[in-house]
């Protein structure tokens, strides 16, 4: 009996149907959220522009995994809206070290959307309705 590469077992993890909802549902909120500032500044939207990361928190289960969904917000929307401060400090000191400060400030600044989101998470799973929504603001 052969072992050919359709039964492998280390391919297991992509027949499995994976759920991708949360990613894009994630990536949608921080392209609202960068179009809601310049250059796009369309500010209209960022009235509803969190409302699928929202959604996008309802279908994850743990805190994990919810972290890396508010860290992926963050890091969509930060590394588009925050791309001048790469090109300024370059610019300035001469050096395109200025691209590493963008990329680590990015990266920290990412954390917080992080660590709301699994406050949200967890408000989101104990509260309805219009606690909810204070505690949501308030955390946000």
């Amino acid at each position: 009996m052969t072992n050919t590469l359709a039964d492998s077992k280390y391919l297991a993890f992509f027949r499995r149907k994976l759920n991708w909802r949360p990613f894009w549902l994630t990536i949608l909120s921080a392209l609202l959220l960068y179009a809601s500032f310049p250059p796009i500044d369309f500010g209209p939207v960022a009235f509803f522009a969190i409302i699928p990361f929202f959604l996008a928190l309802r279908e994850v289960n743990g805190w994990f995994r919810v972290f890396w969904l508010g860290y992926l917000l963050g890091i969509v929307y930060f590394g588009g809206s925050i791309y001048w401060i790469g090109s300024t400090v370059a610019a300035y000191i001469h050096n395109p070290l200025g691209w590493v400060a963008w990329v680590a400030l990015t990266l920290i600044k990412s954390l917080w959307f992080g660590f709301s989101g699994v406050a949200i998470h967890q408000i989101l799973g104990r509260t309805q309705g219009f606690p909810s929504a204070i505690a949501i603001s308030a955390t946000w």
